[in-house]
Protein backbone atom coordinates (compact mmCIF):
# COMPACT_ATOMS: atom_id res chain seq x y z
CA UNK A 1 0.00 0.00 0.00
CA UNK A 2 1.51 3.46 -0.51
CA UNK A 3 1.54 6.26 1.88
CA UNK A 4 -1.24 8.36 1.41
CA UNK A 5 -0.88 11.96 0.20
CA UNK A 6 -2.26 15.01 0.48
CA UNK A 7 -5.19 15.34 -2.39
CA UNK A 8 -5.93 18.82 -2.27
CA UNK A 9 -4.37 22.42 -1.31
CA UNK A 10 -5.78 25.12 0.36
CA UNK A 11 -8.77 26.93 -1.24
CA UNK A 12 -6.38 30.03 -2.20
CA UNK A 13 -4.51 27.66 -3.96
CA UNK A 14 -6.61 25.58 -5.62
CA UNK A 15 -7.82 28.52 -7.85
CA UNK A 16 -4.86 28.64 -9.76
CA UNK A 17 -3.94 25.35 -8.89
CA UNK A 18 -1.49 23.44 -11.72
CA UNK A 19 -0.85 19.52 -10.93
CA UNK A 20 2.66 20.59 -12.69
CA UNK A 21 3.01 22.97 -9.59
CA UNK A 22 2.81 19.73 -7.35
CA UNK A 23 4.74 16.76 -8.60
CA UNK A 24 4.65 14.31 -5.38
CA UNK A 25 0.78 14.89 -6.12
CA UNK A 26 1.16 14.15 -9.65
CA UNK A 27 3.92 11.57 -9.09
CA UNK A 28 1.55 9.61 -6.66
CA UNK A 29 -1.59 10.09 -8.92
CA UNK A 30 0.37 8.67 -11.97
CA UNK A 31 1.33 5.59 -10.19
CA UNK A 32 -2.66 5.09 -9.23
CA UNK A 33 -4.91 3.31 -11.63
CA UNK A 34 -6.03 5.19 -14.72
CA UNK A 35 -9.19 6.16 -13.31
CA UNK A 36 -7.71 7.59 -10.19
CA UNK A 37 -6.62 10.93 -11.93
CA UNK A 38 -10.14 11.56 -13.07
CA UNK A 39 -11.82 10.63 -10.16
CA UNK A 40 -9.38 13.26 -8.55
CA UNK A 41 -10.62 15.36 -11.35
CA UNK A 42 -13.71 15.30 -9.83
CA UNK A 43 -12.84 16.40 -6.71
CA UNK A 44 -11.10 18.94 -8.32
CA UNK A 45 -14.24 20.22 -9.82
CA UNK A 46 -16.26 19.95 -7.00
CA UNK A 47 -13.99 21.73 -4.13
CA UNK A 48 -13.67 24.54 -6.93
CA UNK A 49 -17.59 24.88 -6.98
CA UNK A 50 -18.07 24.82 -3.43
CA UNK A 51 -14.91 26.93 -2.76
CA UNK A 52 -16.30 29.86 -4.47
CA UNK A 53 -19.41 30.81 -2.68
CA UNK A 54 -18.02 29.09 0.66
CA UNK A 55 -16.04 30.06 4.21
CA UNK A 56 -12.94 28.85 4.78
CA UNK A 57 -13.99 26.43 7.02
CA UNK A 58 -16.73 24.87 4.92
CA UNK A 59 -13.80 24.55 2.07
CA UNK A 60 -11.95 23.23 4.50
CA UNK A 61 -14.70 20.36 5.86
CA UNK A 62 -15.38 19.16 2.42
CA UNK A 63 -11.61 19.00 1.02
CA UNK A 64 -11.27 16.75 4.33
CA UNK A 65 -14.29 14.45 3.21
CA UNK A 66 -13.72 14.07 -0.36
CA UNK A 67 -9.89 13.52 0.09
CA UNK A 68 -11.00 10.77 2.84
CA UNK A 69 -13.46 9.50 0.52
CA UNK A 70 -10.61 9.19 -2.63
CA UNK A 71 -8.13 8.05 -0.44
CA UNK A 72 -10.41 5.31 1.03
CA UNK A 73 -11.10 4.51 -3.05
CA UNK A 74 -7.60 4.44 -3.70
CA UNK A 75 -5.90 2.63 -1.35
CA UNK A 76 -8.08 0.16 0.52
CA UNK A 77 -10.95 -0.32 -1.94
CA UNK A 78 -8.40 0.30 -5.11
CA UNK A 79 -11.77 0.13 -7.54
CA UNK A 80 -13.16 3.07 -8.98
CA UNK A 81 -15.87 5.04 -7.23
CA UNK A 82 -18.80 5.33 -9.94
CA UNK A 83 -18.54 1.12 -9.59
CA UNK A 84 -19.57 1.38 -6.03
CA UNK A 85 -22.37 -0.65 -4.70
CA UNK A 86 -24.33 0.34 -1.26
CA UNK A 87 -22.14 -1.59 0.49
CA UNK A 88 -19.45 0.13 -0.52
CA UNK A 89 -20.48 3.48 0.67
CA UNK A 90 -21.18 1.46 4.09
CA UNK A 91 -18.39 -0.03 4.32
CA UNK A 92 -16.74 3.63 4.05
CA UNK A 93 -18.84 5.04 6.94
CA UNK A 94 -17.82 2.09 8.76
CA UNK A 95 -14.12 2.63 8.09
CA UNK A 96 -13.92 6.32 8.99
Amino acid sequence: MSKPQPLYPTRAALIDMSLNDYPQLSGYLSTQEQWAQSHWDWGNQFLRYIGRNKSKHTYVRFRNEVERFLLWAFLIKEMPIDTFKKGDVLEDADFC
